[in-house]
Protein backbone atom coordinates (compact mmCIF):
# COMPACT_ATOMS: atom_id res chain seq x y z
CA UNK A 1 0.00 0.00 0.00
CA UNK A 2 3.20 2.00 0.73
CA UNK A 3 4.20 1.52 -2.55
CA UNK A 4 1.10 2.64 -4.42
CA UNK A 5 1.08 5.96 -2.13
CA UNK A 6 4.43 6.54 -3.46
CA UNK A 7 3.59 5.60 -7.16
CA UNK A 8 0.56 7.91 -7.10
CA UNK A 9 2.26 10.99 -5.69
CA UNK A 10 5.44 10.56 -7.67
CA UNK A 11 2.70 10.45 -10.69
CA UNK A 12 0.85 13.91 -9.54
CA UNK A 13 4.27 15.41 -8.99
CA UNK A 14 4.97 14.34 -12.84
CA UNK A 15 2.16 15.78 -13.88
CA UNK A 16 2.55 18.64 -12.11
CA UNK A 17 5.63 19.43 -13.87
CA UNK A 18 4.69 18.65 -17.45
CA UNK A 19 1.76 21.16 -16.90
CA UNK A 20 3.99 23.76 -15.52
CA UNK A 21 6.49 22.88 -18.54
CA UNK A 22 3.43 23.61 -21.12
CA UNK A 23 2.13 26.67 -19.22
CA UNK A 24 5.68 28.60 -19.25
CA UNK A 25 6.39 28.64 -23.08
CA UNK A 26 10.16 26.59 -22.43
CA UNK A 27 11.40 25.63 -26.21
CA UNK A 28 10.84 21.88 -26.85
CA UNK A 29 14.56 21.32 -26.30
CA UNK A 30 14.43 22.96 -22.02
CA UNK A 31 11.23 20.60 -21.96
CA UNK A 32 13.10 17.85 -22.82
CA UNK A 33 16.07 18.48 -20.55
CA UNK A 34 13.80 19.09 -17.81
CA UNK A 35 11.79 15.74 -18.23
CA UNK A 36 15.33 13.96 -18.29
CA UNK A 37 16.14 15.65 -15.13
CA UNK A 38 13.17 14.37 -13.64
CA UNK A 39 13.78 10.93 -14.85
CA UNK A 40 17.12 10.99 -13.27
CA UNK A 41 15.94 12.28 -9.99
CA UNK A 42 13.29 9.25 -9.52
CA UNK A 43 16.10 7.17 -10.55
CA UNK A 44 18.12 8.62 -7.67
CA UNK A 45 15.25 8.15 -5.32
CA UNK A 46 14.62 4.47 -6.21
CA UNK A 47 18.54 3.89 -5.65
CA UNK A 48 18.61 5.68 -2.44
CA UNK A 49 15.14 3.97 -1.02
CA UNK A 50 17.39 0.54 -2.17
CA UNK A 51 20.33 2.03 -0.26
CA UNK A 52 18.86 2.83 2.93
CA UNK A 53 17.02 -0.87 3.02
CA UNK A 54 20.56 -2.03 2.38
CA UNK A 55 21.62 -0.31 5.17
CA UNK A 56 19.10 -0.86 7.33
CA UNK A 57 19.42 -4.66 6.93
CA UNK A 58 23.35 -4.48 7.49
CA UNK A 59 22.59 -2.28 11.18
CA UNK A 60 20.33 -5.07 11.74
CA UNK A 61 22.72 -7.97 11.00
CA UNK A 62 25.18 -6.17 12.72
CA UNK A 63 23.12 -5.37 16.06
CA UNK A 64 22.45 -9.26 16.20
CA UNK A 65 26.29 -9.98 15.82
CA UNK A 66 27.48 -7.42 18.60
CA UNK A 67 24.34 -9.65 21.03
CA UNK A 68 25.97 -13.06 20.29
CA UNK A 69 29.81 -11.09 20.91
CA UNK A 70 28.17 -10.32 24.10
CA UNK A 71 27.30 -13.09 24.78
CA UNK A 72 30.39 -15.29 23.63
CA UNK A 73 32.43 -12.95 26.06
CA UNK A 74 29.71 -13.59 28.61
CA UNK A 75 30.62 -17.39 28.75
CA UNK A 76 33.75 -16.51 27.96
CA UNK A 77 34.42 -14.88 31.42
CA UNK A 78 32.58 -17.28 33.36
CA UNK A 79 35.18 -20.21 31.73
CA UNK A 80 37.80 -18.04 32.51
CA UNK A 81 36.67 -17.90 36.22
CA UNK A 82 36.25 -21.40 36.48
CA UNK A 83 39.55 -22.12 35.30
CA UNK A 84 41.09 -19.73 37.94
CA UNK A 85 39.19 -21.49 40.48
CA UNK A 86 40.00 -24.94 39.69
CA UNK A 87 43.85 -23.77 39.34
Amino acid sequence: QEDLVRTLADEVDSLTVRLALNDNGATEEEKAHAIDVLARIKSLEIENRALIASRDSFMRENAELKRQCAKYRNQLDKLDKLVKVAA
